[in-house]
């Protein structure tokens, strides 16, 4: 079964779709990602029959009209190299903001050293460019026995409280008035201070590539 390693950048509420889409949209342009032929747009609600509807993602005006008017959650495929790359926009229910932006790395995208850099600086970027709250990374955070519940993090999130280990785990020091000395004091990790963030990284054998 191919393991995802998921990166889920929390934002805070004041956060404009349009904005918000259109800043993903240029950084991750800027790595190599693009909207192409084969990229697709899936709209879900659950109010649906199906839950979901899929289309093609049409450019990133198309993609920025379409979820700017919809409710619940938008997921667009990027093209990057031969493979496809899942992007979640999660808004708030029934407000006019994004909570968290969500990418999907699929398993042959971080089987090497190098890859895996890539993809660290990928998402340390969004992390700063959105002006995140926190973002976390790590192999399937949202699958059943990661104990990770995205619904769960944000009401965490809004008391200003930190659960959970990853292999990732960037920080905005001002929002939690972090005591920088405790953090990096814990074992095994290695503390990384950004601009205004911190970023905890754990080396993890399932994830280290070769």
């Amino acid at each position: 079964m191919e393991r995802e390693l998921d990166a889920n950048v929390h934002l805070a509420k004041k956060s404009v779709v349009t904005d918000t889409i259109f800043k993903v949209n240029s950084i991750l342009n800027s790595s190599g990602f693009v909207l192409g032929d084969s990229s697709t747009l899936l709209l879900y609600d659950p109010d649906m029959e199906m839950d979901f509807d899929i289309e093609p993602a049409k450019g990133i005006d198309n993609v920025i009209r379409r979820l700017s008017s919809w409710p619940l959650l938008g997921i667009v495929s990027y093209e990057y190299e031969n493979f496809l790359v899942d992007v979640s926009f999660r808004k708030y229910k029934e407000r006019e903001s994004i909570h968290c932006v969500s990418i999907s790395f699929p398993e042959e995208l971080y089987r090497t050293k190098k890859a895996l850099k890539d993809i660290k600086s990928l998402v340390v970027k969004l992390h700063e460019k959105l002006g995140a709250i926190r973002t976390v990374s790590d192999i399937d955070i949202e699958g059943d026995s990661s104990g990770y519940d995205i619904d769960n993090e944000v009401t965490l999130l809004a008391d200003k409280k930190i659960e959970g280990e990853y292999w990732l785990d960037i920080l905005n020091e001002n929002y939690f008035d972090l005591n920088k000395e405790m953090i990096k004091s814990k074992p095994g990790l290695m503390v990384k201070e950004l601009q205004d963030n911190l970023l905890l990284e754990r080396e993890k054998e399932y994830i280290a590539g070769e």
